[in-house]
Formats: structure tokens, sequence, C-alpha cells
């Protein structure tokens, strides 16, 4: 939301057997209110998640699992962070997480924790 002095800042790090992406912005922080439902949306999306996932036989099941989880009355204001966190849960389980928060820049930052170590192959490219 800011015209000027606005920046984008991407971080990455491990902790543990986990690796950590963050998206840090300087403009217009999230609510706390907002944060709160959209964690909770995240947690409902693992629960289900969860749940169905013991019923997959075959990878090829991915793509009806999705189709169920459209279907099946969890909010959806907005799709596109539920998307990516459904994509990352397929692709790397239960263990991952996305917190959304208001940071000390005045914006917000999206951080990102996904199981596993990358292998890096240049400064710009990560593999999983």
């Amino acid at each position: 939301m800011k015209k000027t002095d606005g920046f984008i800042e991407f971080t990455a790090e491990t902790e543990g057997d986990f690796f950590v992406l963050s998206i840090c912005d300087n403009g217009q922080p999230i609510a706390a209110e907002r944060a709160l439902e959209m964690q909770k949306s995240f947690s409902m999306q693992k629960d289900w998640f969860v749940e169905r996932y013991a019923q997959l036989e075959t990878a090829s099941n991915y793509r009806s699992l999705a189709l169920g989880y459209y279907a099946d009355g969890i909010p959806r204001e907005h799709i596109g962070i539920n998307n990516v966190f459904m994509r990352l849960l397929f692709h790397f389980g239960a263990d991952c997480t996305i917190e959304i928060l208001a940071n000390d820049y005045g914006g917000t930052t999206v951080r990102l924790k996904l199981p596993g170590q990358p292998q890096v192959s240049a400064p710009d490219t990560i593999y999983f």
C-alpha cells in the first residue's frame, strides 16, 4: 500500500530439521484478528488434510482429494494463500506450517516452515 520506500525482504535459514523461508514487507500490517482467522483456517486445512491423507492409495488420488477439499466447507474468502498451504501439505506433509504476522518493520511477515534440508545448486535455486 506504500507508494514510496516500500520493500520486500526474503530470508532463508534452517531450524533443526526444517527449512524456513520468511517474506517480510513494510507495507500495511495484517490486523491481529485477521492473522488469527488465517491461522485458524490453516489449522482446519491441516486437520482436514491429515484426516483424509490416509485415504490415498496412490499419488493419482491427489486430484480427487484436492477436489474434495474445495467442496468440504473450509472458509475461502481468499483462496491464494490457502491454495499455497494445501500444495505445501501435499508436497511436504503435515509438518509444514505457515505463519502470518505483523513485523517490526510496520508490515507483514509470512513464514513458511518446511521439513527437510534443501539442496542448493546455485545462489538463487533451491531444490527439495
